[in-house]
């Protein structure tokens, strides 16, 4: 649900850590999908995880506000 809202506009900085993020991501998962007997193969992606959640947090997106309004 997150992936939607992240904007990749054409040349600024964040949209390309964005994009390679989200690379990162989707290389890592289909790269060590097939393997079956090794669960941790995946832990490679989890910075880029991080990397898209802290960039979703700072920006502040409106479900953020709704959700941290008191």
């Amino acid at each position: 649900a997150a992936a939607p809202r992240l904007r990749f506009r054409g040349g600024d900085r964040a949209s390309r850590t964005r994009l390679l993020a989200l690379c990162w991501i989707g290389f890592v998962m289909l790269f060590f999908t097939f393997s079956t007997t090794q669960e941790y193969y995946s832990l490679p992606c989890y910075p880029a995880v991080a990397l898209l959640l802290g960039a979703s947090l700072a920006t502040g997106l409106p479900w953020l506000r709704y959700v941290t309004r008191a």
